[in-house]
């Protein structure tokens, strides 16, 4: 066969055609999703209809005075695509750090089968709809007056939430532009719970960086338990798997940040006070209370010292002995 020069090259060609066609083959069939069922067909039919309306705005977003009401109402079909809406209904009871599903768009918490959820993230991953998403949150505008804005970036955090639920596969996606989500923001903080939430391979290589963010948030922009939610879903997953890398982080910056965030009530007057907050909190704890900030903030130390850490039991010994 090396005889003729031809022959060779065109056997060449075709096998490197066929090879390179099978790859493109495999990456195409893992992207086919069957629509069942009527109601599968005509939810592809809307979000994709939405999503090159949705599209079109944020190529044109420099007019987003007269285009706000439109794209608020694409976004509130896709924030809460395939949830069956039932008043005051959710779906399980959330972990054990206390953070629960998202939200739908009309504030209420989504009813559905797990495979059904599954089912519409991977149809929406599909047709590309975070990517509309995460350009949509890169959109400069006035957050302090721009009311209607704000409105549209809260429903993009709802479908962030919803997008990531649960689905370690759209965690990652979403996690390759997580420097969207590290501002002092509550929903910000929100959304990367849900990002980081029961994700070993994401937890696993968290950098020293995230983990001092959130610590200089609390030194900044005062105790906020939402900031302490997220340490503690990095720490451990709902499997009760433990992140020592990240009970490392944690403690090393706990130890160098100032009182302002290690809050305790350690002295005879302080204890009073906590005794007489105690009795003075009447139905569920106020999330934004000293005292919610107390018990997060030695649920996280306990969480930093499970696993048998000798190192954080020891520096945890030092901020808060028995």
């Amino acid at each position: 066969m090396y005889n003729y020069p031809q022959l060779v090259t065109a056997s060449l060609k075709l096998i490197f055609r066929h090879f390179s066609q099978k790859q493109e083959t495999i990456s195409a069939i893992k992207q086919v999703q069957l629509l069942i069922t009527y109601s599968d067909s005509k939810n592809y039919k809307q979000i994709k209809c939405d999503l090159e309306e949705l599209r079109l705005l944020v190529e044109k977003s420099e007019l987003w005075v007269t285009k706000k009401k439109s794209t608020n109402k694409v976004l509130c079909n896709n924030s809460s695509i395939g949830h069956h809406q039932h008043p005051g209904g959710h779906e399980g009871q959330g972990s054990s750090q206390g953070h629960t599903a998202p939200r739908s768009s009309q504030g209420q918490r989504p009813v559905q089968s797990r495979s059904s959820r599954a089912y519409n993230q991977r149809l929406l991953k599909n047709l590309g709809v975070h990517e509309a998403m995460i350009e949509l949150l890169q959109i400069q505008y006035d957050k302090k007056n721009d009311r209607s804005m704000n409105e549209i970036i809260q429903l993009v955090h709802i479908f962030i939430q919803n997008f990531c639920y649960r689905n370690p596969a759209n965690q990652n996606l979403i996690h390759q532009n997580f420097n969207l989500f590290l501002s002092p923001g509550i929903l910000e903080c929100e959304t990367a719970c849900f990002i980081y939430k029961d994700n070993a391979n994401l937890c696993a290589n968290l950098s020293q960086s995230t983990v001092q963010h959130y610590i200089t948030c609390i030194e900044k922009y005062g105790r906020k338990s939402e900031y302490l939610k997220f340490l503690q879903i990095i720490v451990r997953s709902e499997t009760y798997v433990y992140h020592r890398k990240a009970q490392d982080m944690i403690m090393t910056g706990l130890m160098d940040s100032s009182e302002e965030v290690l809050h305790f009530y350690t002295d005879s007057s302080s204890i009073q006070s906590l005794v007489e907050n105690m009795k003075s909190q009447i139905g569920p704890l106020d999330p934004r209370s000293s005292l919610a900030y107390h018990v997060d903030l030695v649920n996280l130390l306990a969480c930093c010292t499970e696993g048998k850490n000798v190192f954080t039991e020891i520096r945890c010994h030092s901020l808060l002995s028995l």
